[in-house]
């Protein structure tokens, strides 16, 4: 099932064999957006709900901004 959020810019999952990992690379219009739409969404309810008995609690997050048509780390 697809689900799109309209201030979602990009979003891949990838598996890393290697490590047996899920991860995710996600990119959203604004921080305030990710904050306030994506993590309060239903995708993300449910997903927690389906799967968190899987997740490992590892987080590598990056919060990138664009400035000046490129991506800085903010």
């Amino acid at each position: 099932m697809e689900r799109a959020e309209e201030g979602t810019l990009t979003y891949a999952v990838c598996e890393d064999d290697k490590e047996h990992f899920i991860r995710t690379v996600e990119a959203y219009e604004s921080r305030q957006y990710c904050n306030s739409v994506h993590l309060k969404g239903e995708a993300i309810v449910e997903n927690g709900k389906q799967n968190g008995e899987f997740r490992t609690g590892v987080r590598e997050v990056f919060r990138l901004e664009m400035v000046a048509g490129f991506w800085h780390k903010g």
